[in-house]
């Protein structure tokens, strides 16, 4: 276990009988400890040291203007919302209105004086001590998790496509954005061989560390289908058993829609497990949408079916992520699928050709108020033949 050896102690006193239980108490550590005498003197300090420990030593007829304990506790609880610094208030046993007053204020604690025994101020500051130490350890923690987790999204990010793929025979363009430091989105495309391109966008529910770890599992096994040449059953399959293991009654499902283009029989095979429908855009602009013809992953073990169909007559397809039209608007509104559908045909009547940058256009600058995105956001466009 990591040990923490400095420790920064203010005092709102310069008494030598506290000044010296602090060295002994504190012995084992490289104590800084900080005497101040007024307000001004305090905060300056504290901006300075962020102190690990504050002890206030109020006399019966201390002239409170100087270092009002009421006004400095207010205000680094409720205006600096800093509720790790542990503070101590050493405080005469008949001021009975200011015990009440501070009570109020969340310190850690009060010593009542005058003290019964020197044995007991130490058994104080061993609380304190102890406090501390687990204060810095969590956060230790808390740090050394969050460079884990910075690690794990970077690996993420790094198995995503940078670029679009474009040939005479295909275009795919992409759009994507994380709500937060990890993402429960993932897509990505390869060539099989020469003529037939694989291409996968998937969704866990919720997002985060989590998500991102789960995705980039799929990830690993949908990359793995271009060595081992699986077919897109066994593949599904595949992905499937291994979430199920991982997941073991979490809660957690996986939804994907994973695609095999045939540029030369200019026929798609799919599976579509409990995806968003894809929306099937043919040349005259009319839609068709590729509902599930699968249930989600990461729930049963279950064998998967391949449809197809030819796109000889169609000119490209939009596959999405649920985030795309689960998005908050105007009045806590949700925009939903009708909406996102709505805004496509919109799109496409205008003979515009850029289809992701007008929907991401539209979506952020149609609503009075500014969007609200809590999941993740995906996009693909598959276009077959170029406008």
């Amino acid at each position: 276990m990591k040990v923490f050896r400095e420790i920064c102690i203010i005092c709102l006193c310069d008494d030598e009988l506290i000044i010296n239980a602090i060295k002994e108490i504190f012995s084992d550590h490289v104590v800084n400890i900080e005497i101040c005498h007024t307000i001004e003197e305090f905060f300056t300090k504290y901006f300075q040291k962020r102190p690990d420990i504050i002890i206030f030593n109020i006399e019966e007829n201390q002239n409170l203007n100087e270092v009002n304990p009421i006004e400095i506790i207010n205000h680094i609880r409720n205006q600096l919302n800093d509720f790790n610094v542990y503070i101590m208030v050493l405080l005469p046993s008949n001021l009975v209105a200011l015990r009440e007053s501070l009570m109020n204020l969340s310190p850690d604690d009060i010593i009542l004086k005058p003290l019964s025994s020197e044995r007991l101020f130490h058994f104080h500051l061993n609380m304190a001590k102890r406090r501390v130490q687990l204060i810095k350890q969590l956060s230790y923690a808390y740090e050394r998790i969050s460079r884990e987790i910075d690690f794990a999204i970077n690996i993420q990010q790094k198995l995503l496509p940078k670029y679009p793929l474009e040939t005479e025979d295909l275009v795919i363009d992409f759009f994507y954005e994380p709500s937060g430091r990890g993402s429960g989105d993932y897509f990505d495309f390869f060539y099989i061989d020469k003529h037939l391109v694989r291409v996968i966008i998937a969704d866990v529910s919720g997002h985060g560390s989590k998500a991102a770890a789960l995705m980039v599992i799929v990830s690993a096994l949908f990359k793995s289908s271009k060595m081992l040449k699986l077919e897109l059953g066994k593949l599904v399959q595949l992905i499937n058993n291994e979430l199920i293991d991982i997941i073991q009654g979490d809660f957690d499902i996986v939804t994907l829609f994973v695609l095999d283009i045939d540029t030369l029989k200019k026929e798609i095979k799919y599976i579509n497990a409990g995806h968003c429908p894809g929306v099937l855009i043919d040349k005259n602009k009319s839609i068709k949408l590729i509902k599930p013809n699968s249930t989600v992953l990461g729930v049963v073990k279950q064998d998967f079916s391949v449809d197809s169909f030819s796109y000889n007559n169609f000119e490209g397809i939009l596959l999405v992520t649920d985030g795309y039209y689960e998005w908050e608007f105007d009045n806590d509104s949700i925009w939903g699928f009708e909406n996102f559908l709505n805004t496509v045909k919109e799109i496409l009547s205008s003979e515009k050709k850029f289809l992701l940058d007008m929907l991401e256009n539209y979506i952020k600058n149609t609503c009075e108020l500014p969007p609200i995105f809590r999941d993740d956001r995906t996009a693909l466009w598959i276009e077959f033949s170029k406008y």
